[in-house]
């Protein structure tokens, strides 16, 4: 496994527009080659490895809302709490519904349903409680009427693309199922936010944290386990975890360097138990053993062989190999993937 640190995380263009609607690009294997070389890919592993760096060392106490001197949010990372708990709040309104198939209850289509159909004005609304629209009169509102249009089309505003992003950070409608596919997509939502200027470098660990760890993560298992999702390209004992990849990967960087917490260490309940709410890693941990059975050998034997591994820093370099290779570069992951202006296809420019 390779050392992180070698890994420096490159600066994100800052995109100002005309965005438009994203469309599919890799549509066969074929295209695989363009998009290991597009402008969207760098971008994307530019905004993990920023975070990366962001988060290393350092606890999700620091902006836990119940801890005592928590550091302040933001208002465009608070903004982006509340337009999630909005979404969360809709699923306590949608019940599973009686069926024979035991995944992918189709209560969930209902939720996604009104999930994204709010979504424009959800994006709207945290633009404007953030300040950023206020920055960008330009691009003030108009996110339904483009979202909605019938054929692709162009706008002043980024929330053509950030919905594009958003609505399909949750599971797939057809298969109703969910997996590392659709964590990337929130992934690309919010490295989307970070190239309009909407969240700065000083707020990525805020953003792992209170966005990605605790609202979106909360609601991508609370949809998970209600509605029975099916995990979508599921490698069993032998993948890294059914459904997501990034708290283990965030959250490895998080416990660099820990004073006591070892690899080995998640193997010992209490520990894991005791600090699930401060480290990413751990929480991810925990959450698959509770919904498996067997002992953690024999149900997370790819996680289970990582815990002989002696240092963080080796497994964080590790993590961000893997997910290149296993999720990056896989085209069944990647053919869904849709491109926009601030995810283009495209080569960047020398």
């Amino acid at each position: 496994m390779a050392d992180s640190d070698a890994l420096a995380a490159p600066e994100l263009p800052y995109k100002t527009g005309p965005f438009r609607t994203p469309v599919r690009r890799v549509l066969s294997p074929m295209d695989m080659g363009g998009w290991l070389q597009s402008e969207a890919y760098g971008n994307l592993m530019g905004f993990i490895q920023a975070v990366n760096s962001a988060v290393k060392g350092r606890s999700m106490r620091e902006y836990a809302e119940s801890a005592e001197g928590a550091l302040p949010l933001s208002p465009a990372v608070q903004a982006l709490v509340e337009m999630l708990a909005k979404l969360d709040a809709m699923v306590d309104e949608i019940e599973p519904v009686d069926q024979p198939m035991r995944f992918g209850n189709k209560a969930f289509v209902t939720w996604l349903d009104k999930a994204v159909a709010a979504m424009p004005g959800l994006i709207d609304d945290a633009l404007e409680a953030s300040g950023w629209a206020a920055e960008h009169a330009e691009a003030r509102g108009g996110a339904a009427e483009a979202v909605g249009a019938t054929e692709p089309t162009e706008s002043p505003s980024p929330a053509i693309e950030l919905v594009a992003y958003l609505s399909e950070s949750f599971g797939n409608r057809l298969r109703r199922d969910y997996g590392t596919g659709h964590e990337m997509y929130f992934v690309a939502f919010m490295a989307a936010l970070a190239m309009i200027g909407y969240v700065k470098p000083d707020e990525y660990a805020a953003l792992a944290f209170r966005v990605f760890a605790d609202s979106y993560l909360s609601l991508a298992r609370k949809l998970q386990t209600k509605y029975s999702l099916e995990p979508a390209g599921s490698r069993g004992a032998f993948g890294l975890d059914d459904y997501q990849f990034m708290p283990f990967l965030w959250g490895s960087a998080q416990l660099r360097e820990h004073a006591f917490i070892k690899p080995k260490s998640v193997l010992q309940a209490d520990i894991v138990d005791m600090y699930a709410q401060d480290y990413m890693y751990l929480a991810a941990i925990k959450f698959v053993c509770s919904l498996k059975s067997g002992t953690f050998e024999e149900h997370s034997s790819c996680l289970y062989s990582i815990t002989s591994v002696i240092h963080w820093t080796k497994i964080n370099g590790g993590m961000i190999k893997m997910y290149k290779g296993e999720v990056l570069s896989k085209f069944p992951v990647i053919q869904h993937f849709t491109f926009g202006s601030i995810m283009p296809f495209e080569p960047p420019a020398e």
